[in-house]
């Protein structure tokens, strides 16, 4: 007898037309984007949840596991300028790292502003180096439950359920860094 395996997920689909600068995004549950422009977060998504810490998600279910329709996702378009960056992230990255660390981390990798001119090939380095450092930091804090550090999913966990957390929420981590850069 041949076993399905099951499962679902979340979505965070983003594309730019590198002609125009529009970037059209598809998000379902609780994956979702920064956009950083001059140093600051001019765009953060929310989250998409049924309730608190249940997101939405796509895959197969069963009559146990109820998955959601694509329906159920938001559709939004940015016009983008060069030197912004794009942050994208499930919530294992957003649950375990405020958005000042991640704008801090930004600003350390960026520091000289782009003002030397910069290849494709360093742009993708730098890039690569700002979601290597955000994926590390995130997991690392998820894994310290129990310690002595405030993340978001501890802050969210007692404004929502009045529950004391120290630490993360370990959980899947991936992380993306797209810079809007001259080919």
């Amino acid at each position: 007898k041949a076993e399905v395996n099951r499962g679902s997920c979340t979505i965070a689909s983003l594309s730019i037309n590198t002609k125009t600068l529009y970037m059209n995004t598809f998000l379902l549950g609780d994956a979702g984007f920064l956009i950083i422009r001059d140093s600051r977060v001019i765009f953060k998504s929310e989250d998409m949840l049924k309730s608190w810490n249940l997101p939405y998600q796509i895959g197969i279910g069963d009559r146990s596991n109820v998955v959601d329709h694509p329906m159920f996702g938001s559709q939004r378009q940015f016009k983008l300028q060069f030197n912004d960056v794009i942050i994208i992230g499930s919530d294992g990255l957003f649950d375990n790292l405020f958005d000042d660390y991640i704008l801090k981390i930004v600003k350390w990798y960026t520091k000289r502003k782009f003002a030397a001119p910069w290849s494709q090939r360093s742009y993708t380095q730098l890039a690569r180096g700002m979601a290597k450092v955000l994926t590390i930091d995130a997991k690392k804090n998820g894994e310290t439950r129990n310690r002595k550090i405030l993340t978001p999913f501890g802050m969210e966990l007692y404004e929502k359920r009045k529950l004391v957390h120290f630490g993360g929420k370990n959980d899947d981590t991936t992380v993306v860094v797209a810079i809007v850069a001259y080919d």
